[in-house]
């Protein structure tokens, strides 16, 4: 690392499992490691504080009391500003941040999820004079109050923001969309390409497994198209953890695959570590998120070769484009989502096509040896960092 390295610190308040937004930090964080001094600030220990250290990162964990249950997106926000307990803890916890910066004296804080954005606007109120990075990764309905407290508190003079997708930025307010620049996450492209082979279709749903990814939307579809096809012509499998959730909606998920009768043909496994692996055993992925604002396990299964079925909304049409490299379904349009499931039975020409088309998109949009640099060289660009050479 070069003397004059800038010093750069990511704020990531979850650590004990790696999801999107998590995964993502990491490809920055390896890129990042060896061309400056990057400090992880997390409020826990786990998976995203062990693989950073491993790549050189300095990590230091600040625990914080505010834990908002349930959808996060909706009840941060209120949990945060309109407790006089979650103040108190929240504040404690940004205070004890900022004690650190004082110390650290980085060029430049990077916000990579949203209570870390909120951690942000607290250090900037409470005397961070430095440059502000925030990435967005997600879609916030305008005129709530998310979006307001967006508008209100973002550091307009020392503020950037990356967002995940065209969606994301659309959603912003015009003020913050001018400090907005989009590059879309990076993943990894494998060297194979997928085959299609003449067998029962594998549809494939990898990531997690909570209400908003509509993974009960998926099982609804598949109970519908099993209908109207025999049994041994598709299989579904739907793969992930149920991160920062109750596990009563997965368990609410074994009830429906078991009512259903799609216990021999459906089914609900646990997060891999393998997710390469998990593509190629697979045919066809399917998403039923709501809103999604990019869909990295949707870029991840195109750049593996797999046609995706998915539903239109937020960024997920950036990554799919329909008929081409996979079926987009209205929102909500359970049967319009069977159907194009039925459309890959003994069609592997189609399912080839668009898989080929897709890993095409991928290297050309999503790769990651293209897309970090670039959100590299962004974060240094941020206002008041310095001008360093690369």
């Amino acid at each position: 690392m070069p003397g004059n390295a800038p010093v750069i610190v990511f704020i990531n308040h979850w650590a004990k499992q790696l999801g999107g937004a998590e995964r993502s930090l990491l490809d920055i964080l390896e890129y990042a490691a060896p061309r400056c001094r990057a400090i992880l600030v997390t409020a826990e220990h786990g998976l995203l504080t062990e693989k950073a250290a491993l790549l050189g990162v300095e990590c230091r964990v600040t625990p914080c009391g505010l834990r908002p249950e349930g959808n996060e997106r909706e009840r941060l926000f209120q949990s945060v500003f309109r407790s006089w307990t979650g103040c108190f803890s929240f504040l404690a916890y940004c205070l004890s941040i900022l004690r650190a910066v004082k110390t650290l004296r980085p060029d430049c804080i990077h916000a990579n999820v949203p209570k870390s954005h909120v951690t942000l606007f607290m250090l900037s109120i409470l005397g961070y004079r430095g440059a502000c990075f925030f990435h967005m990764r997600e879609l916030f309905v305008q005129g709530s109050c998310a979006y307001r407290i967006y508008t209100w508190f973002f550091p307009y003079r020392r503020g950037r923001i990356i967002a995940i997708s065209e969606a994301v930025k659309a959603n912003l307010s015009p003020r913050l969309q001018s400090k907005t620049t989009v590059i879309y996450n990076g993943v990894f492209i494998a060297d194979n390409t997928k085959v299609a082979v003449d067998r029962p279709v594998r549809f494939l749903y990898l990531g997690r497994v909570v209400p908003w990814k509509g993974v009960h939307h998926l099982i609804e579809a598949f109970a519908l198209f099993h209908k109207n096809f025999p049994f041994g012509k598709a299989t579904l499998s739907l793969i992930g953890d149920t991160l920062y959730w109750s596990s009563d909606y997965r368990e609410a998920l074994r009830r429906q695959i078991g009512d259903g009768t799609l216990s021999g043909s459906c089914f609900l496994l646990p997060h891999t570590d393998e997710p390469q692996a998990a593509f190629s055993a697979h045919d066809v992925f399917c998403n039923a998120s709501l809103n999604e604002p990019f869909g990295r396990s949707i870029a991840e299964a195109q750049a593996a070769g797999l046609p995706v079925i998915a539903f239109k909304g937020g960024g997920v049409a950036e990554i799919v484009e329909q008929g081409k490299t996979g079926m987009l379904v209205p929102y909500g349009d359970i049967t319009g989502f069977a159907d194009a499931m039925s459309r890959f039975i003994d069609n592997t020409s189609m399912m080839a096509e668009m898989g080929l088309l897709g890993r095409k998109r991928a290297l050309e949009l999503f790769n990651r040896e293209i897309q970090v640099p670039k959100i590299y060289k962004e974060i240094l660009q941020c206002p008041c960092a310095p001008a360093y050479k690369r």
